[in-house]
């Protein structure tokens, strides 16, 4: 596994490949050696389907590369549709290795459980499905299904405050299981819109940088770090580099005031 290049800090930390406006490749370019991990971010299935080579990263031996699989697949025509399109994007990576692939949860467990029973029979490792925490698919639902299927999770701490999902960091096992997890603020408590966006029965967020995390965000974040493990990836999901650099450097100093140092 590449190392980390933030010699000191405990976790491989991780840029999305979308900071500028610009394919995979040129994201890729654009961050350089600024971290030793990227995910590949392929939220909507046509778009990412017409990917060519010359769009996406060359492997480099140096950067590993996990991949957050499309929020839009057809779950709607069953799960052989959804794998489909999944087996067809895997093919277009295939050079980089990914280590993991996020998956938005569909609402009926039964075509999840369906897809998994696909992906096991292509010859993937189910562990390899990294189970996000979203608004549909929260504590109640998230946890036993994800041990039930042997897949793995990514805990995503501004869904953890938007949605109500703290009671997932005291449920056993689900450190242990957690390999990828998302930071950023979900809103700016210094703006009154966003502040009282909580009322909004949407229960909207947004992704910001780590720097505008407020107090409740900052307990969750900590109790979080405390609980993963080594090995897990800790992915900046902002979308500009503004917010990825204002990211890393609060997450830097986060983990100092907090101990989080080898």
């Amino acid at each position: 596994m590449p190392r980390n290049c933030k010699k000191n800090r405990l976790w491989r930390t991780a840029a999305p490949s979308w900071v500028i406006p610009g394919t995979p490749a040129e994201n890729r370019v654009f961050l350089g050696d600024r971290f030793a991990d990227i995910g590949l971010y392929f939220l909507e299935s046509q778009g990412s389907l017409a990917y060519g080579p010359a769009d996406l990263p060359r492997a480099d031996g140096r950067t590993a590369y996990h991949m957050h699989l499309p929020v839009d697949l057809p779950w709607e025509t069953g799960a052989t549709s959804a794998f489909e399109v999944v087996a067809r994007l895997l093919a277009k990576v295939e050079h980089l290795a990914p280590w993991g692939f996020v998956l938005h949860p569909p609402r009926d467990p039964g075509r999840l459980a369906a897809f998994m029973d696909l992906w096991a029979a292509a010859g993937h490792d189910p562990a390899d499905i990294l189970l996000e925490n979203v608004e549909e698919a929260g504590p109640t639902a998230l946890w036993p299904t994800a041990r039930d299927l042997g897949a793995s999770l990514c805990l995503d701490v501004g869904h953890l405050l938007a949605f109500g999902h703290q009671s997932l960091l005291s449920t056993p096992g689900v450190f242990e299981r957690t390999r990828l997890v998302h930071v950023y603020a979900p809103y700016d408590p210094h703006n009154e819109r966003d502040a009282a966006r909580w009322l909004l029965p949407e229960r909207e967020h947004r992704h910001r940088t780590l720097a505008a995390l407020d107090p409740a965000g900052r307990a969750a974040l900590r109790k979080t770090l405390a609980g993963i493990g080594p090995d897990t990836v800790v992915m900046f999901e902002v979308f500009d580099d503004a917010a990825l650099s204002q990211s890393d450097a609060a997450f830097a100093a986060m983990c100092r005031e907090w101990g989080f140092v080898p």
